[in-house]
């Protein structure tokens, strides 16, 4: 079964020299997957974001591309 939390995203968050910064620039790709649109220019590694969703936080760490 699968829920569509896509109503419940309320905002997305990326760790920048260990403080959190609101992520304005995302949108959701045709699948229904999240898609960031600002993507930190030559940085490199591992970027953690965090998905503020309606009173719960759901963590993800990826690498960034």
């Amino acid at each position: 079964m699968y829920y569509d939390y896509r109503n419940r995203l309320k905002w997305v968050e990326r760790r920048e020299s260990g403080e959190w910064v609101s992520l304005d620039e995302y949108a959701f790709d045709a699948l229904g997957r999240i898609a960031f649109t600002a993507e930190p220019d030559g940085q490199g590694g591992w970027t953690q974001r965090r998905l503020i969703w309606g009173g719960v936080s759901d963590w993800h760490m990826r690498p960034a591309i």
